[in-house]
């Protein structure tokens, strides 16, 4: 995997945020051959993706005759990133994900640090253990928090809010702005993270808020450049608490909503699933008191998320698996100890 790294190029302070995430699963029995997909796949990503590069798209899907001249699913992953970096094609992720990790705490030199891996809620049981592990987590500490975002390269945005929703004020989330302009909120109520439907919050995942709310609680939240899609989504929630401060250094930049369309084979033999994350929206409006070019307000595109507080270091130490989260760099720490010192809690 290449490491993600994109620097901002807007300064964002005492930000609220709004955003959004959607998954659409969609089977086609119909489909028999990687050609026959990538065909579906770019027609779909053209009505419906939001295209970043559209002078390189189209001259690389001429390239490969609207998808008829695709040969495998790697080389589709490819087209599909040039469009937008945050739509893909991949192997089953049901396949992929069969054991994910879930959150763990621990206590590092008076610290309280709670660890959130990237998790993507495929399974309802192990999805109800990580919310109720993290919400835990959460309950359990009294004083300070550092929740270490950084390394999570995403997955399922719900399973991380409604797991910290005891430090993130119920209400409007985000917005989602959809390519042809149509727009989507979101919010936290007591039910855990909803879209507005019908006039009323509808949550997708009925877990509900039964630890009491820890609004004026300092949490530092620890970011990296690997902190991506519904890590930054999740980081841009906390900010909607004024008692969260960023520390770090800018994240991967994967702000865009997707929608999955999965293509399944027939076939008994040889038979291949692949599941395309296609871009179709930019993730909210975020109010701002210093955003470059913008007055008050910016829509996300797969920008990066800036810090509060950067530091001279990556906030971790990386080994070969960018799912290893630990450790933290000591001097990330020394900066999240002397905030904790301070006597106000408001950035």
């Amino acid at each position: 995997m290449k490491r993600l790294v994109q620097y901002a190029k807007v300064a964002i302070s005492a930000c609220f945020v709004l955003l959004l995430f959607s998954y659409v699963s969609v089977q086609n029995g119909n489909i028999t051959t990687i050609q026959e997909s990538a065909v579906e796949v770019i027609a779909y990503m053209n009505t419906n993706g939001i295209i970043n590069h559209p002078a390189e798209w189209r001259k690389a899907v001429a390239a490969v005759n609207q998808g008829r001249s695709i040969k495998s699913i790697p080389q589709l992953n490819s087209l599909l990133k040039i469009a937008n970096k945050h739509s893909s094609a991949i192997p089953s992720v049901n396949q992929q994900y069969a054991v994910e990790k879930m959150p763990t705490k621990r206590s590092v030199d008076g610290l309280t640090i709670i660890n959130i891996p990237s998790f993507h809620g495929l399974d309802k049981p192990q999805k109800r253990k990580y919310i109720s592990t993290l919400a835990s987590d959460v309950e359990n500490t009294r004083g300070p928090i550092v929740l270490n975002l950084a390394g999570n390269t995403g997955g399922d945005t719900e399973s991380m809010i409604d797991g910290l929703a005891a430090l993130i004020p119920n209400g409007l989330l985000w917005t989602e702005v959809a390519k042809k302009g149509k727009q989507y909120r979101v919010s936290l109520t007591k039910d855990g993270l909803g879209r507005l439907m019908g006039g009323s919050v509808k949550s997708t995942f009925k877990m509900g808020q039964t630890e009491k709310k820890k609004l004026t609680t300092k949490v530092a939240v620890i970011m990296d450049n690997w902190s991506a899609s519904a890590a930054e989504f999740t980081i841009m929630a906390l900010k909607k608490n004024p008692h969260v401060k960023l520390f770090g250094v800018p994240s991967a930049g994967f702000t865009s909503a997707n929608t999955g369309k999965m293509f399944h084979s027939p076939l008994s033999e040889n038979a291949w699933t692949i599941d395309t994350w296609v871009a179709v929206g930019t993730v909210g409006t975020v109010r701002c008191d210093q955003v470059s070019n913008a007055v008050h307000t910016h829509v996300f595109d797969n920008t990066p998320i800036v810090p509060d507080v950067w530091t001279a270091r990556a906030p971790l130490v990386h080994t070969d698996n960018p799912q290893n989260q630990w450790p933290i760099d000591e001097t990330v720490l020394v900066q999240v100890r002397n905030w904790f010192a301070e006597k106000s809690a408001l950035r």
